[in-house]
């Protein structure tokens, strides 16, 4: 009788499980990024990314430093971008302040070129001693601004990488 209590008390186990992943697994990609954005967490949806590209710009004006004449500061982002389902994609743009100590990370989703949504978030870094120093993200700030003005910084930060998007991208997103 024993045995039957834990072979019975196993299957129960295993069917529990199954149900938590087929809930997992057909949850929106976007909820779950978002989600994961919105709760201090690193976004991890379980897929690459389709594109990854690095975006300079002059703080002064906003430029591309080929486009600046200005001469102010560049700083530079990493854009990823992921397809999502619906047409729809994320654009996750990762800029450390020139500073070294934090930065920003911006949350685009996109479909044919426009954004549905953006928001953006601080993080704190580490310092890594290594031969070349770097830095790791340690911590994602739970505070999230979606101002009118960063909506505006975003708007103009996505239609100046845009148009580096790849075929994948273009075609994918939309």
């Amino acid at each position: 009788m024993k045995k039957y209590k834990y072979h019975v008390l196993s299957i129960m186990a295993l069917l529990t499980v199954s149900c938590v992943n087929l809930n997992n697994t057909n949850q929106n990609l976007e909820e779950i990024a978002f989600e994961q954005f919105i709760s201090g967490q690193r976004v991890d949806i379980g897929i690459q990314p389709i594109q990854i590209l690095e975006d300079g710009f002059d703080v002064t004006n906003g430029k591309s430093p080929d486009e600046s004449s200005a001469g102010g500061a560049i700083l530079y982002q990493t854009v990823e971008v992921f397809k999502l389902q619906n047409g729809r994609c994320l654009s996750l743009t990762t800029l450390f302040n020139d500073s070294g100590v934090g930065g920003y990370q911006s949350f685009i989703v996109f479909k044919n070129n426009n954004i549905i949504k953006s928001l953006q978030r601080k993080f704190a870094t580490e310092y890594i001693e290594a031969k070349f120093p770097s830095y790791t993200i340690d911590s994602y700030y739970k505070e999230i601004d979606d101002t009118q003005k960063v909506k505006d910084i975003l708007q103009q930060d996505f239609g100046r990488y845009k148009s580096n998007f790849n075929k994948e991208v273009l075609s994918g997103c939309q």
